[in-house]
């Protein structure tokens, strides 16, 4: 349950806010004064705060400036009177989110309430993607015994000082959300916003509004404006996976915003100018996805300002040990316990092809930690690594028996790929625990050709 502070000293007010936030289900505190509510707040959890400028014993703004240094990431909208507008401006200068005059309408404190919670959910997932960024920036990734990862690493520190758009490819799990918020970490931007979107799991008819945000009454239900992904990211960086996933008219209008650094919100009727630099990802052979129409040539153009191509595990095996370290260590902490990897269980998966790449270990190690009592053996991860390579072919019996049904005119070949692929793609599915978005990764698919055959 949430918890709402109202800091007012007029009792009425207190009281309203608690019928309206209570019917909602959040929990509410009270205070009078603003010495008091710092009181509660030191000893309470809070969600967001209300609070009055004008009040006895202590007055908003010096309330809100005490409260921006001991309680920085509460949200605080200020409740103003006719005639506090100016001063209002002032405290959203000092940090408060917003103000809101008196009297309030229920339905927009509300509202505020549950944009506020937003914002304030979205910013702390920044920040532990900010925070795993720089560990990993700063872990055995940044010190890669593979030539290849090397010069990739070398590429990272050269564009990371500019403002290029930086298209980053590779095979599904080698690492290239590491790579951008690496990017990031190291670029002038870095105390900045940094924005993380999976564009393969935006619905098709949601990309528009929740990339660039939409007017109130663009469209039943858009009650509010709201600010897109991209005014988010304003003055930081934008990272967009698997682009190739959105539809050709997305494209064109991110095209439009990497041309002329302008975005318009659905339903609006001007531009509104963004500095945010903008990093791609994806696993797809872009040129192929341009020749069979499913990708726009001139976003490909201007989307390749500068590329770095993520090699795969299986060709930098060298960095494998201090890549297992870390995944092994982070996972000891979360299941507070040591475990060791045998050094026949290392022979074994060096051996390994690592269809998966770096996210397949990681996904091995957590598994097999979790069911080993002190030490990984062969055993463990034997039957979580993936048994068929790429481009490893089917057993002799198996092609045998295939052949077989087709001689004998009880199936085709058509028939038989289609129900391999059904086969695997609901295994994989499975095996994903049910996730469609990175079974299609893995797969190689577009998410909705992974739901096509699925259906």
């Amino acid at each position: 349950m949430k918890t709402i502070l109202t800091i007012d000293d007029e009792h009425q007010i207190r009281w309203i806010m608690r019928r309206i936030f209570e019917a909602e289900n959040f929990k509410v505190l009270e205070s009078n004064n603003g010495r008091d509510g710092l009181e509660l707040l030191r000893h309470n959890t809070v969600d967001v705060i209300f609070m009055d400028l004008q009040m006895p014993v202590m007055g908003g703004l010096p309330t809100l400036e005490e409260l921006r240094k001991e309680f920085p990431n509460i949200p605080v909208i200020i409740l103003t009177a006719f005639g506090e507008v100016k001063t209002a401006i002032e405290a959203m200068r000092l940090g408060a989110y917003d103000y809101l005059s008196k009297p309030m309408e229920k339905d927009v404190l509300i509202a505020t309430v549950h944009r506020a919670l937003e914002n304030r959910e979205l910013r702390r997932e920044i920040e532990l993607w900010r925070s795993r960024a720089q560990k990993l920036s700063e872990g055995p990734l940044a010190e890669s015994k593979n030539p290849s990862m090397q010069k990739v690493l070398e590429q990272v520190r050269l564009v990371s000082q500019t403002d290029y758009t930086v298209l980053l490819t590779g095979e599904t799990g080698v690492g290239k959300d590491v790579m951008a918020h690496a990017l990031h970490a190291q670029s002038k931007r870095a105390g900045k916003i940094f924005i993380p979107v999976d564009c393969g799991a935006i619905p098709e008819n949601l990309a528009e509004s929740e990339l660039f945000g939409y007017e109130k009454g663009a469209f039943t239900g858009a009650d509010r404006r709201k600010e897109g992904l991209f005014e988010l990211a304003d003055g930081g960086t934008i990272f967009l996976d698997e682009l190739s996933n959105l539809s050709e008219g997305t494209q064109a209008k991110i095209l439009r915003v990497l041309q002329e650094r302008k975005i318009m919100r659905v339903g609006g009727k001007e531009f509104n100018d963004i500095d945010v630099r903008v990093i791609v990802a994806t696993n797809m052979d872009l040129e192929d996805e341009i020749k069979n129409g499913r990708f726009r040539e001139d976003l490909f153009y201007r989307l390749n300002e500068f590329a770095i191509t993520i090699p795969p595990l299986r060709d930098r095996l060298e960095d494998f040990e201090s890549l297992a370290d870390m995944f092994m260590a982070k996972t000891a902490m979360e299941l507070g316990k040591k475990v060791a990897l045998s050094s026949s269980a290392i022979d074994l998966m060096k051996n390994h092809s690592w269809p998966g790449n770096v996210r397949e270990l990681r996904n091995v190690l957590r598994s097999a930690m979790l069911q080993c009592d002190d030490e990984i053996k062969p055993e463990h991860v034997e039957r979580l690594m993936r048994t068929r390579r790429p481009g490893e072919e089917p057993s002799g019996g198996e092609v045998e028996a295939s052949v077989n049904h087709i001689m004998h005119g009880q199936t085709s070949l058509k028939n038989l790929v289609r129900d391999f692929e059904r086969k695997i793609s609901a295994e994989v599915v499975r095996r994903s625990d049910g996730d469609n978005k990175r079974a299609a990764q893995l797969l190689g698919l577009h998410y909705t050709t992974l739901l096509e055959k699925l259906r």
